[in-house]
């Protein structure tokens, strides 16, 4: 099943969101389970994480190396983040061209 393939992509690069999100909570010095945060926290920290990815993103197109040198919790989840993403890409493009 060829959409099982990409609903579990999803689901990785969604829960690598969440774990993004925690880990900034956590150095926030919340509580890291989003379930016990407040809708406001919740949303600064989805906003704050989307920010960071957008940034990773941007700066992995300008500088390949830079996924080589992920070498914070952080860092490591936002590569691990950007290679889910890439996969999905990857497997949508591939569908296409079928």
């Amino acid at each position: 099943m060829p959409d099982d393939e990409l609903e579990k992509l999803l689901r990785a690069h969604t829960a690598k969101f969440d774990e993004i999100c925690a880990l900034l909570a956590a150095e926030h010095g919340e509580v890291p389970n989003p379930a016990n945060l407040s809708d406001a926290r919740r949303k600064q920290n989805a906003q704050e994480a989307e920010r960071l990815i957008e940034l990773w993103d941007g700066e992995t197109l300008a500088n390949w190396d830079l996924e080589k040198k992920a070498t914070t919790d952080l860092r490591l989840l936002l590569k691990e983040h950007h290679e889910i993403g890439q996969q999905i890409l990857d497997l949508r493009d591939k569908r296409l061209c079928l």
